[in-house]
C-alpha cells in the first residue's frame, strides 16, 4: 500500500463510513415496529454504503483475528445478530447529513450511491441468469466497490467535490492521481482488507485477480454504470460495455443491450434521492410497467399462513385419499407458492440404500447432473444426519464450510448455493427420504426458516396417515 493510500486509511481508522439519515429512520422504525423482518432491514442496509460497511466491520472483526471465513452479505450478517445488537449498530451509525454540510458534496455522495446501486443490481442479475452459488454476494461486492471514493468524501468534501467535477472531462484514474496522488481503488482495497469486508469485494479492487469470473462480473457492471452515468448510453465507451456484457454471459449482443437498458429503467425506479438524475433517465422509458424489486429478488416472507395453508391442503387430499406421491407433490408446489422457494429437488435413496438419487426437480433446468449428482448416505455427512430422523437442517454462509466435505462435487455444482434447506420425511419414524429446496443461492431469512421447519414433521405426519389408510 502506497504512502498516499495508508494516510487516507488511517484517517477513518476508528470512524464508520456516515449513513443516510432516512435509511438510519427507517431501520429503527422497522425495528420498533416489532413486525418487521431481517429481509426488510437486510434491504435497507443494502442500499447504504455506510451501514453496510457498518455492520460487515462489526460481524468480522473476531473473524479477521482468528482468520475465519469472513460474513459475505448483509442477509448472513444480520441472521447471526439479535435485534438489539442490530439497534445498538444503528446507534453508532453517522448521519450523512450532519456530517457533510457541502451541498455539492452531499450531492455527489447521493450521485456515487444511486451509481453503484445501479452497477449491483446489473451484477446481481447476471449472476442469477448464469446461476451464481450467491448473487448476493455479487450484489453487495459491486455495491461497495466505489468504497474508496466514499472515505475521500467523508475526509475532504472540497477534494471529492473536485473529482466529481473532473470525471466527466478527464479520464478517472488520471484526475484521481493528480488530485489525491493515489487512485481510490487502493485506497478501497486497502479499507476493505482492514474492515474485514467480503473477500470477493476484495477480489474485486485487486487489480491482479480481474480475470476470476465474479470479479468480471462486478467490474463490467461498473464500467457501465460509470460511462452511463457520466457519458450516456450510445458512445463508443458504451458499445464497449455492452459487448463485454454480452461476452460474460454468452448471449447476442442486442438480447444484452435490451436487457441492460430495461433492468436499468426498473433499478431507477426503485431508489430515488434527492437532486440526482439516475443514468436511465437519458433512456427512451420503454412501455410497460416493470417489476418491484422485492418481488423480483426476494419473495414475500412465509408467515404462520403459509403453514396453515399447507396443513389445509394435505388435510383436504387426506380426504380425497391422495396417494404417498401425490401429498409429495403438493408439499413442493407449496414450497414454491407458501414459502417463496423457487428450487426443489426430491431425493429418495436406492436400493442399496447407500446413494441418494434425485427423483424430482422442479425449478432446475434439465441437466445431466440430475442423474450424476448422487450424495452418499451410507457415510457420515450432511445427507446422512438428515435423513436419520423427521427434522429441517438450515444450511447457509456460516455453517456451509463444515458441511461441503460431504456434499458431492456434482451435487454442488447442480444447485451452487451455500444456502438451503433439507427436509427429511419419514413414514411411521422410519425415513423415507430428503427434500432439498433453495431460493437459487439468495440467503434464507430466519423468518422463513422458522415456519418452514414446521414443513418436515407436518408432511411425515401426513404421509404416515396416507399409508395407513391405504
Amino acid at each position: 500500500m502506497s504512502h498516499s493510500a495508508s494516510s487516507w486509511v488511517q484517517a477513518l481508522t476508528d470512524q464508520p463510513l456516515p449513513a443516510l439519515s432516512q435509511n438510519i429512520n427507517k431501520i429503527r422504525l422497522l425495528l420498533n415496529s416489532g413486525s418487521a423482518s431481517l429481509t426488510d432491514i437486510g434491504r435497507v442496509i443494502n442500499r447504504d454504503p455506510g451501514l453496510a460497511s457498518l455492520f460487515f466491520r462489526h460481524i468480522n472483526k473476531s473473524r479477521l483475528r482468528s482468520n475465519r471465513p469472513l460474513i459475505s452479505t448483509i442477509e448472513s450478517s444480520l441472521n447471526l445478530l439479535g435485534s438489539e445488537a442490530i439497534h445498538n449498530l444503528i446507534n453508532q451509525a453517522s448521519v450523512l447529513e450532519e456530517q457533510i454540510t457541502s451541498p455539492e458534496a452531499l450531492k455527489g455522495w447521493y450521485r456515487l450511491i444511486l451509481r453503484n446501486y445501479h452497477a449491483a443490481r446489473l451484477a446481481q442479475d447476471w449472476a442469477s441468469r448464469q446461476s451464481d452459488r450467491a448473487p448476493s454476494e455479487v450484489f453487495i461486492a459491486t455495491f461497495l466497490m466505489g468504497i474508496g471514493e466514499f472515505c475521500v468524501a467523508a475526509i475532504d468534501n472540497d477534494k471529492f467535490v473536485k473529482l466529481m467535477e473532473r470525471q466527466p472531462r478527464q479520464l478517472k484514474q488520471s484526475a484521481e492521481l493528480e488530485l489525491l496522488d493515489v487512485v481510490t481503488r487502493d485506497i478501497g482495497e486497502e479499507l476493505s482488507r482492514q474492515w474485514g469486508l467480503p473477500e470477493l469485494l476484495q477480489d474485486a479492487l485487486n487489480p491482479l485477480l480481474m480475470l476470476s469470473h465474479r470479479v468480471q462480473l462486478c467490474t463490467i457492471a461498473q464500467t457501465l454504470a460509470y460511462e452511463a452515468d457520466l457519458s450516456g448510453w450510445n458512445t463508443e465507451a458504451m458499445r464497449y460495455c455492452y459487448e463485454m456484457a454480452a461476452g460474460i454471459q454468452r448471449q447476442p449482443l442486442d438480447v444484452t443491450t435490451s436487457r441492460v437498458h430495461e433492468l436499468s429503467v426498473q433499478i431507477a425506479r426503485e431508489m430515488e434521492l434527492p437532486g440526482v438524475r439516475p443514468a436511465a433517465a437519458w433512456l427512451v422509458q420503454l412501455p410497460g410497467t416493470y417489476p418491484d424489486e422485492q418481488k423480483a429478488l426476494q419473495p414475500l416472507d412465509a408467515g404462520e399462513s403459509a403453514v396453515k395453508s399447507l396443513t389445509a391442503v394435505l388435510g383436504q387430499a387426506l380426504k380425497d385419499k391422495a396417494s404417498v406421491n401425490d401429498l409429495i407433490k403438493l408439499a413442493l408446489q407449496s414450497l414454491s407458492q407458501d414459502f417463496g422457494f423457487n428450487r426443489c429437488l426430491l431425493l429418495l435413496p436406492d436400493t442399496d440404500k447407500k446413494r441418494m438419487l434425485i427423483r424430482a426437480a422442479p425449478g432446475f433446468p434439465n441437466s445431466p447432473l440430475l442423474k450424476r449428482a448422487r450424495p452418499r448416505i451410507d457415510k457420515r455427512g450432511i445427507f446422512s444426519s438428515a435423513l436419520s430422523k423427521p427434522q429441517a437442517i438450515w444450511i447457509h454462509d456460516e455453517n456451509y464450510p463444515r458441511i461441503a466435505p460431504s456434499v458431492p462435487e456434482e451435487f454442488s455444482t447442480l444447485t451452487k448455493s451455500a444456502n438451503f434447506m433439507l427436509f427429511s420425511i419419514a413414514i411411521e419414524g422410519k425415513p423415507l427420504g430428503l427434500i432439498y429446496t433453495d431460493m437459487s443461492g439468495h440467503p434464507i431469512g430466519t423468518e422463513r426458516v422458522k415456519e418452514a421447519k414446521n414443513i418436515a414433521a407436518l408432511l411425515s405426519r401426513s404421509i404416515t396417515q396416507a399409508v395407513r389408510q391405504a
